[in-house]
């Protein structure tokens, strides 16, 4: 178990800091303003990764060890997360006319990004849920690569946005091309694929994580028409700060569930505190060492962007806490089989918060004034979810 949790923590750690890395990039080439308008694209992209991670991803960890042909479940996951991130392309292409600061090769380049970006995460869950690990690790390195060369390039002597997310862009492909080819090449297979999402696992998985991210795709855009992109841009740079730390969020659900999926109630109860208690810490520590700022870490990352966000630090540190400890019980009671009542509970979550975001947005229209909120109903959440794990997972794994 330590060596497939070891391989997937790394696997995850490089896919994090790839997006984040192209965010710093590009937030170290851009004023404010334009960065905003590139953070309201990019949330689309983020909400159709999250929904995808839950609805593709988290099945295919709980059938893939037991399918026993497994290439035809994975070709329509993969035909499935394609699709989606096409859909979600198109509609980056046509808000961008809409933003008055957008660049259109910019968004163009984002946008073709995304379709090929969730296809390689969709073969990443692949590849770790059929016990190979390396596979995906080999396609992060990949894209990290090109993605790092971009970053790079702008600390030593700035590069225009737009090569910045042509590398990016270039990086995504040649990490699909080599996990499609360690997966033996598995082909887009449509057909099934919308019986497939009609499963009402699925339904359930989809309705749940797309009122959870729906959260930070109103918060960016809220934001942006009652504040300006101005403020996205400095609410965007600052959560990017904490976007490696993020690792061990999705490393909950992409290394730990396999791992839940394996034991009984009380190892998955074992898991959920352990890598829950980890991930809050090491956001506290992340956000420490920022706060701190030794060695100026803060203009190296961001550039003069640093001086707009560094305020904003300790919040996104409480935030980022509050978001692993949730993270680390909705998978508990997801592998449990629990999944209307996460669906419930993050309902509740994104309802409240996209509330009091609105609200706040309108009334004081501060990045800081957003994230405080968010802060302390992250925390909230945090607590119900450890609460109704304790509740709901009192048995075997639930089917």
């Amino acid at each position: 178990m330590r060596s497939r949790l070891a391989g997937s923590a790394a696997d995850q750690l490089l896919s994090s800091t790839s997006n984040s890395l192209i965010l710093l990039t590009l937030a170290r080439s851009m004023d404010l303003s334009e960065f905003g308008t590139v953070a309201v694209a990019y949330s689309f992209f983020a909400f159709a990764l999250a929904v995808q991670r839950n609805t593709i991803g988290v099945p295919l960890q709980a059938d893939l060890p037991t399918e026993a042909h497994g290439q035809p479940l994975i070709a329509r996951s993969m035909a499935a997360s394609a699709g989606l991130g096409g859909v979600v392309g198109v509609l980056v292409l046509a808000g961008s006319v809409v933003l008055p600061t957008a660049d259109a090769v910019v968004m163009a380049l984002l946008a073709a990004t995304i379709p090929v970006a969730l296809a390689q995460d969709c073969l990443r869950f692949a590849a770790t849920s059929s016990g190979r690990p390396s596979l995906a690790l080999g396609s992060d390195v990949t894209w990290f690569v090109a993605t790092a060369v971009g970053f790079v390039l702008s600390v030593a002597r700035g590069v225009p946005p737009a090569f910045l997310l042509a590398l990016w862009l270039g990086g995504a492909v040649a990490a699909l091309v080599v996990i499609w080819l360690g997966l033996s090449r598995p082909p887009l297979r449509v057909a099934g694929v919308a019986a497939m999402l009609r499963e009402p696992r699925r339904v359930h998985l989809a309705s749940e994580s797309a009122a959870s991210a729906s959260t930070g795709l109103v918060l960016v855009n809220g934001l942006a028409l009652v504040a300006g992109t101005a403020t996205v841009g400095a609410f965007r740079a600052a959560s990017t700060l904490f976007g490696p730390l993020g690792v061990v969020a999705s490393f909950l659900i992409f290394g730990v569930g396999p791992e839940m999926s394996r034991t009984d109630h009380r190892g998955r109860r074992r898991l959920a505190v352990l890598f829950g208690s980890a991930s809050a810490l090491l956001a506290l520590a992340w956000g420490w060492i920022l706060a701190v700022n030794p060695y100026d870490l803060g203009t190296l990352l961001l550039g003069d962007t640093w001086s707009s966000v560094r305020d904003l630090v300790p919040v996104f540190a409480v935030q980022a806490a509050g978001f692993g400890v949730l993270t680390a019980f909705s998978t508990q009671l997801r592998i449990a089989g629990c999944t209307k009542v996460v669906m419930r509970m993050l309902t509740g979550h994104a309802v409240v918060a996209v509330t009091a975001t609105l609200v706040v947005g309108a009334t004081i229209g501060t990045a800081m004034s957003v994230a405080t909120v968010l802060a302390a109903l992250n925390l909230a959440t945090a607590a119900l979810s450890g609460v109704l794990a304790h509740r709901y997972d009192r048995g075997q794994r639930v089917t």
